[in-house]
């Protein structure tokens, strides 16, 4: 079937695709739930710049609106950043449904306006809309029967991107299910802050699963106080990426890292700053990468002395693009004297 506009290219295969839905649903706790049938599908969307008059000055980007509901995009338009083909028709050995497209192209640029100025906060003739491009996106939209209910999940026919997890509630942990994630995170100083954290915005929402931790809690963080006490003298490290990978989302409202892409591999660049309050001879070091709350990739930093002096040190870690969403790049020191 031939397209009215350019469409991306399913790199996706229909078998990665429910790994991924199998993925993100394990991760929320769940192991009784369903699948049903996969069903490949073509969105149209169209992609566009903006530029918000602020009164102190202009703010661009780009965004996305999803022609077959109107709905706003952000993430559509970081695939024209990608190596990702375009074809003008549907796949001759796919089965693909098109959506319709409800939204002409004459509508756009009011309907994007007054979309931005509500998510914003800002006035509608305070933005211009451009660039105007229309292309048909590939998803893969499976339901799934969990928790009592059907929940939709569409994953990104490119690069395997799940939509639509954030629905499906959490399943409550077993006592020994929180036990052993509460072990297994005191075994390092970022895992204690995280659960630390964690513990109190549950406990303090009244959650079950948070007064099942509370004991433990209460006395491994003695245990963590008493390790950070300890390995204070190890020094302190600060780490960030490089500028082209911090992306802005929600219209300047928040920040966001998108990785770099090469083959199949995704990777983030940048530095580590390490300092001291005393000479530190051979300073070891880790850089790692977080997403969707779990550790996905590793460098290692050697640094042969650290002082009161910041050292800067480059790092460049590699990894397989994760399924979840959000991305973190962090430090932590692991030894040094």
């Amino acid at each position: 079937m031939l397209l009215d506009a350019p469409g991306f290219v399913f790199n996706v295969q229909p078998e990665n695709a429910l790994s991924v839905v199998q993925r993100v649903v394990s991760d929320k706790g769940w192991e009784d739930y369903a699948l049903s049938e996969i069903q490949p599908v073509y969105t149209p969307f169209y992609v566009f710049t903006y530029d918000i008059n602020t009164g102190e000055g202009v703010q661009s980007g780009r965004a996305a609106l999803n022609g077959s509901t109107g709905e706003l995009n952000e993430y559509v338009p970081l695939l024209l950043d990608k190596p990702v083909k375009r074809i003008n028709s549907t796949p001759p050995d796919m089965s693909v449904d098109v959506e319709s497209t409800n939204v002409s192209l004459g509508e756009v640029k009011d309907l994007a306006a007054s979309k931005i100025a509500s998510q914003t906060g800002g006035k509608k003739d305070a933005i211009t809309i451009s660039a105007v491009s229309k292309f048909y996106v590939p998803f893969y939209r499976v339901w799934v029967d969990v928790a009592g209910g059907d929940y939709k999940i569409e994953v990104d026919g490119c690069l395997g991107t799940p939509f639509g997890v954030e629905a499906i509630p959490e399943r409550e942990k077993t006592w020994e299910e929180s036990a052993r994630e509460t072990v297994k995170k005191m075994q390092s100083p970022s895992g204690i802050v995280e659960l630390a954290g964690k513990t109190v915005k549950e406990v303090s929402g009244g959650k079950k699963g948070g007064r099942y931790l509370v004991w433990i809690v209460l006395v491994l963080i003695i245990i963590g106080s008493a390790y950070f006490y300890l390995n204070q003298s190890k020094g302190s490290i600060s780490c960030s990426v490089s500028p082209q990978f911090v992306k802005s989302s929600w219209f300047g409202l928040q920040k966001t890292l998108t990785p770099g892409v090469a083959g199949n591999v995704s990777f983030f660049s940048g530095s580590c700053t390490l300092s001291s309050n005393r000479f530190l001879q051979h300073v070891i070091a880790d850089v790692f990468v977080t997403s969707g709350g779990k550790r996905i990739a590793s460098y290692n930093l050697n640094v042969s002395s650290v002082s009161t002096s910041p050292v800067s040190v480059p790092f460049n870690i590699s990894f397989t693009p994760s399924f979840n969403e959000g991305y973190s790049v962090e430090g932590e020191i692991l030894s040094g004297g």
